[in-house]
């Protein structure tokens, strides 16, 4: 069994946490990991708005771009028209990590950018673990 630990902060700080934390990666059976990996998922989940309500979030109808930066990617996002902007950046925050992964997300994308004009380069959702594993070869090792 694995238990994957959420820390939310770049894989350099996680493990100094976990030295720290004197954290072992094995107890009784137990994987213990930090970093959420990679769903295998459609990316559709419900987005906990105010007031109790919830909005189902569709990833899918997203675009993306990827722009080299440093040895690192900008990536720019396309939402679709229909949300409402305000929830833009924990909306794509959830997604990303989703398909990319906790340590992908931190370690790989340097930059964020919410944009409303679809490039020429966009591409889908679908293809975004794709792009970055050719991008970023040992990026989705533990598929």
């Amino acid at each position: 069994m694995t238990l994957w630990i959420s820390m939310d902060t770049p894989s350099q700080i996680l493990k100094e946490i976990q030295k720290q934390l004197k954290i072992s990666s094995h107890h009784n059976g137990i994987s213990v990991q930090i970093g959420i990996p990679a769903k295998k998922w459609d990316g559709i989940f419900e987005y906990h708005l105010k007031d109790n309500k919830f909005l189902t979030v569709d990833a899918n109808l997203w675009s993306f771009e990827l722009e080299d930066f440093d040895g690192k990617v900008c990536l720019k996002a396309f939402p679709p028209k229909k949300l409402n902007t305000e929830y833009y950046p924990k909306i794509l925050k959830i997604i990303l990590i989703g398909e990319l992964g906790e340590k992908n997300f931190f370690d790989l994308i340097d930059k964020v950018k919410i944009l409303n004009t679809i490039g020429d380069e966009a591409f889908s959702f679908k293809e975004l673990r794709e792009r970055f594993s050719q991008k970023f070869l040992s990026a989705f090792s533990q598929f």
